[in-house]
Protein backbone atom coordinates (compact mmCIF):
# COMPACT_ATOMS: atom_id res chain seq x y z
CA UNK A 1 0.00 0.00 0.00
CA UNK A 2 1.37 3.42 -0.77
CA UNK A 3 2.43 5.42 1.90
CA UNK A 4 1.12 9.42 0.34
CA UNK A 5 -1.40 10.60 -1.95
CA UNK A 6 -1.05 13.25 -4.42
CA UNK A 7 -3.38 16.32 -2.99
CA UNK A 8 -4.30 20.01 -4.64
CA UNK A 9 -5.78 22.46 -2.98
CA UNK A 10 -8.01 24.68 -5.22
CA UNK A 11 -9.46 28.01 -4.51
CA UNK A 12 -11.46 30.74 -7.13
CA UNK A 13 -8.37 32.43 -6.98
CA UNK A 14 -6.28 29.84 -8.24
CA UNK A 15 -3.55 26.96 -6.98
CA UNK A 16 -3.14 26.63 -3.43
CA UNK A 17 -0.84 24.12 -2.66
CA UNK A 18 -0.15 20.86 -4.07
CA UNK A 19 1.81 18.09 -3.03
CA UNK A 20 2.16 14.80 -1.58
CA UNK A 21 0.41 13.79 1.96
CA UNK A 22 0.42 11.48 4.00
CA UNK A 23 -3.29 12.32 5.36
CA UNK A 24 -5.68 14.91 5.34
CA UNK A 25 -8.46 16.38 7.54
CA UNK A 26 -10.86 18.75 6.33
CA UNK A 27 -14.58 19.74 8.15
CA UNK A 28 -17.40 17.64 6.22
CA UNK A 29 -20.83 19.27 6.37
CA UNK A 30 -21.66 16.26 8.53
CA UNK A 31 -18.39 16.31 10.70
CA UNK A 32 -14.92 16.24 10.50
CA UNK A 33 -13.43 13.34 8.69
CA UNK A 34 -10.09 11.80 7.84
CA UNK A 35 -8.43 10.34 3.99
CA UNK A 36 -5.21 7.89 4.41
CA UNK A 37 -3.91 5.99 1.37
CA UNK A 38 -5.55 4.48 -0.35
CA UNK A 39 -9.69 5.59 0.83
CA UNK A 40 -12.42 4.39 -1.15
CA UNK A 41 -13.66 6.95 -3.92
CA UNK A 42 -15.81 9.58 -2.16
CA UNK A 43 -17.11 13.57 -2.83
CA UNK A 44 -18.05 15.49 0.60
CA UNK A 45 -19.11 18.88 0.63
CA UNK A 46 -17.10 20.63 3.39
CA UNK A 47 -18.11 23.50 6.09
CA UNK A 48 -16.06 25.88 8.15
CA UNK A 49 -13.41 25.02 9.55
CA UNK A 50 -9.65 24.05 8.92
CA UNK A 51 -8.02 21.18 6.13
CA UNK A 52 -4.86 20.07 7.96
CA UNK A 53 -2.43 18.16 5.21
CA UNK A 54 0.05 16.11 7.15
CA UNK A 55 2.84 15.89 5.03
CA UNK A 56 5.19 13.11 5.24
CA UNK A 57 8.74 12.98 7.15
CA UNK A 58 7.27 14.58 10.08
CA UNK A 59 7.06 17.97 8.10
CA UNK A 60 4.86 20.79 9.66
CA UNK A 61 1.26 20.13 8.65
CA UNK A 62 -0.50 22.67 6.04
CA UNK A 63 -3.39 24.27 7.06
CA UNK A 64 -5.90 26.03 5.39
CA UNK A 65 -9.32 27.75 6.88
CA UNK A 66 -12.24 27.64 4.82
CA UNK A 67 -15.91 28.68 5.01
CA UNK A 68 -17.16 25.98 2.38
CA UNK A 69 -16.01 23.92 -0.41
CA UNK A 70 -15.58 20.32 -2.00
CA UNK A 71 -13.20 17.34 -1.19
CA UNK A 72 -13.26 14.74 -4.01
CA UNK A 73 -11.30 11.78 -2.49
CA UNK A 74 -9.85 8.89 -5.52
CA UNK A 75 -7.15 6.26 -3.68
CA UNK A 76 -4.37 8.33 -4.70
CA UNK A 77 -5.62 11.51 -5.09
CA UNK A 78 -7.34 14.17 -3.05
CA UNK A 79 -8.85 17.61 -4.36
CA UNK A 80 -10.06 20.14 -1.84
CA UNK A 81 -12.02 23.28 -3.86
CA UNK A 82 -12.17 25.71 -1.00
CA UNK A 83 -13.80 28.97 -0.45
CA UNK A 84 -12.73 31.43 2.45
CA UNK A 85 -14.30 34.53 3.38
CA UNK A 86 -10.65 35.81 4.07
CA UNK A 87 -10.72 35.46 0.00
CA UNK A 88 -13.67 37.04 -0.73
CA UNK A 89 -12.79 39.97 1.58
CA UNK A 90 -9.21 41.00 -0.19
CA UNK A 91 -11.24 40.70 -3.67
CA UNK A 92 -13.49 43.34 -2.44
CA UNK A 93 -11.34 45.87 -0.54
CA UNK A 94 -11.94 49.20 -1.69
CA UNK A 95 -15.43 48.40 -2.52
CA UNK A 96 -17.98 50.60 -1.56
CA UNK A 97 -21.23 49.16 -1.43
Amino acid sequence: MAETFQVTVLSPEGVLWVGPAERVVAPGIAGEFTVLPAHIPMISLLGKGSVRIGLPKGAAPQTFDITKGVCSVLPDEVVVLAHSELSLNEECEGVVL
